[in-house]
């Protein structure tokens, strides 16, 4: 049978920035209110937070690094388990190459780290770490021709 709807509602708030110099950029933002989904059974009250930076080493080399944190309350409701309360982390840090005009290769590291007890799955796997290196092709020419 179909779940049972739940709903709720309340104020959204959002903030960001940015800073952007010669060699280096900064970005942050801020958010908070009532989402549904996500993987979450039910309403939620959430909020979360993010920032990024990136500094170009030289010409061919550029590096960056990003963070978020997210807190997620169940409202109430058909789904009200504390259980499914939580919150997660996750980081990741790029360093890209240029190799030649056209060539690239990027070496990138994310974790993971989510803690929602009343999830099985979640609980029993908390963390994820990945690693991944690729290499890329551009090309281009003009439209029209």
């Amino acid at each position: 049978t179909p779940l049972p709807a739940t709903g709720s509602w309340g104020p959204s708030v959002a903030a960001s920035m940015g800073w952007q110099g010669t060699h280096t950029s900064f970005a942050a933002s801020y958010s908070q209110g009532v989402t549904g989904g996500g993987g979450l059974l039910g309403a939620y009250n959430s909020k979360s937070a993010s920032a990024t930076a990136r500094w170009q080493m030289t010409r061919a080399w550029t590096g960056s690094a990003s963070g978020a944190y997210s807190i997620n309350k169940t409202i109430g409701g058909v789904f009200n388990s504390e259980g499914q309360n939580g919150h997660s982390t996750s980081e990741s840090a790029t360093l890209d190459h240029s190799i030649g005009e056209q060539l690239d290769i990027a070496f990138h590291y994310d974790h993971i780290d989510q803690s929602f007890s009343g999830i099985a799955v979640i609980a029993a796997n908390p963390n994820s770490d990945r690693e991944t290196i690729s290499i890329s092709w551009h090309f281009q020419r003009p439209l029209g021709r």
